[in-house]
């Protein structure tokens, strides 16, 4: 193929891959494999760990809600690039943190970089993509998340056990050069709208909406954002996923170590379901431009309820590395299906705006699982009770989807019953 018949917005579309592995991939989800080591060198109980866990999140709903604001004032260029340094000093200052105060604070600066980067990245692959390749386009952005896991599950084990006391320290300083690294690309290549080259979206055939969107539930105004009850109803199952999928990301290699296996395993497992991941957000995203948002997002949930109560109860190795792969293949694809359903419901405009209010949802989910997970763990010395209150989250989500896809069925129709007898 001739490299000018490429269209630009794939280009984007992998800046922004790395963009997601650098916030999400290395900020956020690493912190799975690194926790371990992390709570045993600052002697973290429980619930100290819960609490540092969340204070990455607390930053990135706190930043997220506002970035939407930040991208119209300055550009998302400006705003990603900024906001990848502050993950980079965050890491830093995460490396020479000594005990629970310093490294709740340092985390805290990661999560702000983390929710200010993402979301103006997302609403730049929304720019970049037509809504008939949006799904597949935010799917395939979820791919940094899983390749920050395969990282950090097979690197960080490495580095532990060859710098015995101060391994994790040195792996948050070069998850920081890496983010610094992506952060220096970015500033040569990153072009926040089509429109600034003359460009025009990928798949761009004049088309407003696809086939799944509702016209009257369009929205203009960045105040109308806020009041479309569509945006509310999909940052509720936003919520119940962000607090669900907390035990998968977070406390799977704690709980496998805990379960009884070696510390290089349990990162060898969580690595091969980070790597499995990565096709996740793509393939769901994908059946979701043709099955439907949220008869998808419905399908989803469902399934990951069922691998949820399935680590409950496993009694073995094997079937524990069974469910985590199967897990695996559906985790990136709810955010995909959500993300791509809220460009379909706002004005392309207020994109990163929806976003980011939606991110609020997702982020004070995050912000009280591991919270919450911390407490019951310290009360019951057990995962099981903590798995079955993140399936039946995942439960909670199937069902508000498959209700708002019948209700969304029945408006269409009502519509159409409508302008047919007007005509």
């Amino acid at each position: 193929m001739n490299i000018k018949t490429v269209h630009r917005g794939w280009l984007i579309l992998f800046l922004s891959v790395l963009t997601g592995l650098a916030c999400l991939g290395l900020g956020r989800f690493s912190y799975g494999a690194i926790l371990p080591f992390m709570k045993a060198g600052l002697n973290l109980n429980y619930i100290e760990t819960g609490w540092v866990t969340s204070s990455i999140f607390l930053g990135y709903v706190l930043c997220a809600f506002f970035a939407g604001y930040f991208v119209n004032k300055f550009s998302a260029k400006k705003v990603i690039i900024f906001f990848l340094w502050v993950i980079f000093l965050g890491m830093i200052a995460t490396s020479l943190s000594t005990g629970f105060i310093s490294a709740y604070l340092s985390s805290f600066f990661i999560g702000i970089g983390s929710g200010g980067a993402n979301v103006a990245s997302m609403g730049v692959v929304s720019s970049w993509f037509s809504p008939r390749k949006r799904g597949m386009a935010l799917g395939i952005l979820n791919a940094g998340n899983g390749l920050g896991i395969v990282f950090s599950g097979v690197a960080v084990p490495m580095i532990v056990n060859s710098s015995i006391g101060s391994g994790w320290r040195i792996s948050w300083v070069l998850l920081a050069i890496l983010v610094l690294a992506i952060s220096i690309l970015n500033i040569f290549f990153l072009k926040s709208h089509p429109s600034d080259i003359g460009d025009l979206p990928v798949g761009n055939s004049n088309e407003s909406l696809n086939k799944n969107a509702s016209p009257k539930l369009i929205t203009s105004s960045l105040y109308s954002v806020y009041k479309n009850p569509m945006v509310w109803t999909i940052g509720i199952c936003y919520f119940l996923w962000g607090f669900s999928y907390i035990m998968f990301t977070t406390f799977l290699v704690d709980f496998l170590i805990d379960f009884g296996l070696s510390s290089l395993l349990a990162g060898r497992i969580f690595a091969i379901a980070g790597f499995i991941s990565i096709i996740s957000g793509f393939l769901w995203g994908s059946i979701s431009d043709r099955l439907g948002r949220l008869t998808s997002l419905s399908l989803v949930f469902f399934l990951q309820m069922l691998f949820l109560l399935g680590f409950s109860f496993s009694a073995n190795s094997s079937g524990l590395m069974a469910l985590a792969i199967l897990y695996s293949i559906t985790l990136w694809g709810t955010p995909a299906i959500i993300l791509a359903s809220t460009a379909e419901f706002v004005n392309q405009t207020q994109v990163s705006s929806a976003i980011g209010f939606l991110t609020l949802f997702f982020g004070i989910g995050q912000l009280v699982g591991p919270i919450i997970i911390g407490y019951i763990l310290n009360l019951t010395s057990s995962y099981s009770h903590a798995f079955v209150l993140s399936a039946l989250s995942c439960f909670s989500g199937s069902l508000i989807s498959l209700m708002l896809h019948h209700y969304l069925k029945k408006a269409k129709l009502h519509t159409a019953q409508h302008i047919k007898s007007g005509a």
